[in-house]
């Protein structure tokens, strides 16, 4: 049962963040019409919550960004920021060779990218992970324990 609840506030979360999304992304489109993001509306429209991804971090980050001010800095953050780019409340950061604190890559069908954009599922289907430069596998720190 508690299975239940937890997968059913998890849902909320995506959604709440898709709805954020639709919005600043509907209201740039029709702002600014012909410049690429109406395209990407219509795909996050028709691919549905399947366009935002499972990792808590990723949803963090583009919520916070979806929330900052009006919806042409909204998108433009969202289109332009990459990772190293974001304040350290929400970057996300791994502790690499050394003990030393780098900023993780998001690794999205066997292709490693560093920018904001990339956490959208878009297609539908690629979903992603928080990877080293190489590709490998990391564990974020948890930036609630600091």
């Amino acid at each position: 049962m508690s299975f239940i609840i937890s997968k059913i506030l998890n849902e909320a979360k995506d959604l709440t963040a898709y709805k954020k999304l639709i919005r600043v992304f509907g209201e740039y489109s029709d702002k600014f019409p012909a410049t690429g993001v109406s395209k990407m509306f219509n795909q996050l429209v028709s691919v549905g919550l399947k366009a935002m991804p499972k990792d808590k971090v990723a949803l963090v980050i583009l919520r916070d960004l979806a929330t900052q001010g009006n919806a042409s800095l909204c998108v433009q953050s969202i289109l332009n920021k990459k990772f190293s780019d974001l304040s350290f409340a929400v970057k996300p950061v791994y502790i690499g060779e050394y003990g030393k604190k780098m900023t993780a890559f998001w690794d999205k069908g066997g292709s490693v990218y560093d920018g904001v954009k990339l956490l959208l599922n878009l297609e539908g289907e690629v979903k992603g992970y928080w990877s080293d430069e190489s590709g490998n596998k990391v564990k974020l720190i948890d930036k609630s324990e600091l």
